[in-house]
This record gives structure tokens, sequence and C-alpha cells, in this order.
């Protein structure tokens, strides 16, 4: 059914409304004057594409939104952030959030120009109940961490580069200036396109932490269009089984011991051996000297740099392995200093990987380079204008000059493929 001016204009003012965005805030946005936006939104004037385009991105939404056949009226960024509460800097943070949806949008839609087919496993379907207990709750996560960690190949081995892997799942990762209490969050308007983003102030071991505990909203907390994982929240059930997923699916069991076990420690302070010879049994046992299996904090140390996570995460998970005992899990605890792990990596020749993560300001290069590469090639091939590149150019702050300078060094000054139709 063919989209009435009126129907278009409602879903315009109600979408602006939504994002909490006045008429004047619109109008500087789309260039035009406070009385032409209230002309649209009234349906007394149409809308162009490139205008419907960039009112789209302002209020953080796909331009195919406006012209389905079913329009959701609320804005699933403001919503959660309403339902969780105002921050002070709350439209700083939406406005950080919508820029990275866009760049994600737009990435998407130069793939599909590009003829790109994304090789993509899938979203996994995981359904447990809602957890009821926080026994329920670790379960959960830690049983849903090794099915997809088997059902991702991972056997035993670190993770690897986690926004990467999210990638490969359809998931689109970011990294956003958030406020400190907010260690990311989870947008899923829909099964084919969650979004996920993690604070970007965090550390690197917290961030990877983070996007873990993100990956498990979007594969189990499916019921909720969105979610934000804040500290204060932390006895909250879900984000409870997140924490477990995280803390699984980051550090497996078997790896962990396996590391444990090339430290020359985690075993047993007495081990028992039997024979059988159809006769009798012969029985043997080997001590291991006092003290030699005790963990220290260096090892710690070797054990969290081996799997990215920061050594307070790898103490936890020893001791829920039961390699450490409550009493060295508190002793352990106390020698957790950041200086102390920041010398011991570097003096014990260990070398983490620290990317640099996509962020709201200044997008890492490997991003960046896909993106505007992708740009280029399909304006050159004809399937976006100039203008259009420009502002694509401009969404990873490529300014008006270095843009001049970069069609000049692609060959593409004067492109007649592009044009500006």
């Amino acid at each position: 059914m063919a989209l009435s001016t009126q129907e278009l204009a409602r879903r315009i003012r109600s979408a602006r409304e939504s994002a909490g965005l006045t008429q004047a805030a619109v109008a500087e946005a789309l260039g035009v004057s406070r009385p032409t936006v209230g002309e649209i939104e009234a349906g007394r004037r149409t809308v162009s594409s490139i205008e419907l385009e960039k009112f789209a991105y302002i209020v953080g939404r796909d331009i195919a939104d406006f012209v389905a056949d079913e329009f959701r009226e609320d804005d699933v960024l403001a919503a959660l952030f309403r339902a969780d509460g105002d921050t002070a800097d709350r439209d700083d943070v939406l406005h950080r959030l919508r820029h990275c949806l866009a760049l994600s949008r737009e990435l998407q839609n130069l793939e599909q120009l590009a003829d790109i087919e994304r090789v993509t496993v899938g979203i996994a379907a995981y359904s447990p109940p809602v957890p009821r207990t926080r026994w329920d709750a670790i379960q959960q996560g830690e049983r849903a961490a090794d099915e997809e960690r088997q059902r991702l190949g991972l056997g035993k081995a670190p993770a690897g580069d986690l926004a990467a892997m999210l990638d490969t799942e359809s998931v689109r990762a970011a990294y956003v200036a958030l406020p400190d209490d907010i260690s990311g969050l989870t947008i899923a308007p829909d099964a084919e396109s969650p979004f996920v983003a993690v604070n970007r102030d965090h550390p690197h071991n917290r961030q990877r932490f983070s996007l873990a505990h993100e990956y498990c909203h979007v594969l189990l907390d499916r019921d909720t269009r969105g979610r934000v994982s804040r500290t204060t929240d932390r006895e909250d059930l879900r984000e409870i089984r997140a924490n477990a997923f995280a803390a699984a699916f980051l550090m497996p069991g078997a790896g962990v011991l396996d590391a444990v076990a090339h430290l020359g420690k985690g075993r047993q302070s007495r081990q028992p051996a039997a024979v059988f010879d159809e006769a009798d049994v012969v029985t043997t046992e080997a001590r291991a000297e006092p003290g030699s299996q005790d963990i220290q904090y260096y090892d710690v140390v070797q054990l969290a740099a081996r799997f990215e996570v920061s050594p307070l995460a790898m103490l936890f998970r020893l001791k829920n392995l039961k390699v450490i005992t409550e009493p060295e899990l508190e002793r352990l605890r106390a020698e957790c200093d950041a200086q102390r792990e920041a010398d011991l990596e570097r003096l014990m020749r260990m070398q983490p990987a620290r990317p640099d993560p996509l962020k709201f300001d200044t997008p890492a290069a490997a991003f960046a380079n896909r993106f505007i590469g992708l740009a280029l090639e399909v304006f050159r091939r004809g399937k976006i204008t100039l203008t259009k590149l420009r502002e694509l150019a401009s969404l990873i702050d490529i300014n008006s000059a270095d843009f001049e300078r970069l069609l000049d060094s692609a060959g593409l000054t004067g492109h007649a493929f592009g044009g500006e139709a």
C-alpha cells in the first residue's frame, strides 16, 4: 500500500519527538528553517529523499523505517535511557550512539552496493527460561558460553579479537564514550541486526569482558529490544547470567586448567595411582613439594594476559574452577594493583594485545580504511553520488580539504560516473 504524505509526515513528527529533538534542532541539521520542518510535519510540504535520509540519520533510524508497512513509534535508544534513568550527559550519549548506528548501517549499505556477500555464521538461537535464582543465572550463562564456544570451533583457546568475531556473527560492535557506570549496551531492533556498544574509556580487558557480556544479551535476551549494562545492576539476574557467560566464554575451564598446568601448578598435593594385574593391585602416591602448587600473583598476571582479562576476573575464575581456595582468593585479591600488573607485564616480557578501538571521534584505522575504501569503490562504479560520498567521508571526520585531496590521490577527481543525481 502506498504511503500517504500525511502518514509520512506523522512518522517524521513521531520520530523527532521520540528522539527528544526540537523542530529547531532538526531544522539546523537539515539546513532548512524551523517553519519548514513544521510544514513537513504538517504534511503541507513534501520531503525529498535526501532530506529524509539526513533526517533518518539525525534520529538514529534506518530510512527504510519511514516507508515500511509498520512503523515503530518509539526510539529504542531514548526508551532505553528513559527506562534506565537519565544521565547528566544523556543527549551527548544518544548523539554518539546514533552516530555509531549510522556508521554501521552505512557500512552495510556500502557492502551491498559493492556486491560483497558477507560470510556469516548467523546468530545462534538460545531460548533459556528467565532465571529465577542466581544459581539458575550462573548455570545458564556458563552452559550457553560452552555451547557457543563449541559452535564457533574455539576449543580451549583464548577467544581472540571479539569485535571481529561478533562481526562474522552479524553483530555490529562499537566503542563509544559512555558514562563511567555504564560498561555497555545492546540494541536489538530485530533479529537480523543487533548492535552492541562498550565504553571506550574503560581499560582494554574490561572492554573485552563487556563485549562478551553484551553478546550474551544478544544471544539470550531476545525478548527485549535492548539493555543498558550498569554497575549498579550487578544483582539483576540477567546481568549475573551475562557476567557468567562472559567469564566462561573468555576463560574456558579446560583452557585455563591447561594454562595453569603449563605453569607447573594446579596439581593435587597428593596424587595416588594404582596398577591392576588381574591378581593384585599395586598402589603408589606422589607428593608435590610443599608450597610448589601455590598460585602466586605473577601467575595470575600471566594467566590474565594470556586470556586478555583482568587479574581480578582471572582470580574469580580460578576460584570457581577450584584451583584456589577462598583464603587464597582473598590473599591474591589484596595483591591486585594496576602498577604491579603493568610492571610485571613489561618486565616479564608479556605483550597482551591493545587494539585501538573504534571510537566515535577517531574511528580505528582498520574500520575507517574499509569504510572509505568501499565508499570510493561504489562511487567509482556510479552507485552513489559525489554528494553522498562527501557525506560518508564526513562521518569518519574527513574534512573538505582532505576530501578533495583524497579524490585526487584516488584518481577520482572529476570522475564522470558518480555524478550528482
